[in-house]
């Protein structure tokens, strides 16, 4: 019995010791894998939020003072009746600021608009 448990006790031990240093090596490879994708994650996102203050800029450079009031009531999700009473204007005039802003942009979805442009006004209060 000595010389059948002695050699099996030893197996589970190098076993056991192979199993635990092959968990470090692979849990630092998985937790390095994982830093490197949140990494260029977060990096995608700069480079998307950089893109999108550009654009932002572009598209204010191409609007009047009070296309851009409509344009940022928009972006925050008011409806065109909303924009009219923040703004003292009728609700025809809100919809001609909001088709010549859709012309200038080259938008067409009030949903895409919003969902584009309104973190930046969210973030920048």
């Amino acid at each position: 019995m000595l010389y059948g448990a002695l050699p099996r006790i030893m197996q589970y031990v190098f076993s056991s010791i192979l199993l635990y240093l092959l968990y470090k090596r692979f849990s630092r490879f998985f937790n390095g894998f994982y830093i490197a994708i949140q990494n260029e994650k977060q990096t995608q996102n700069i480079n998307h939020t950089k893109t999108n203050v550009n654009d932002l800029n572009s598209i204010l450079e191409r609007l009047t003072e009070r296309e851009k009031d409509v344009f940022e009531l928009l972006v925050q999700g008011y409806t065109n009746a909303q924009i009219a009473n923040q703004l003292y204007l009728s609700n025809g005039t809100v919809k001609n600021y909001v088709s010549i802003i859709y012309d200038k942009i080259g938008m067409k979805d009030r949903t895409a608009l919003i969902l584009q442009y309104s973190p930046f006004y969210r973030d920048h209060d």
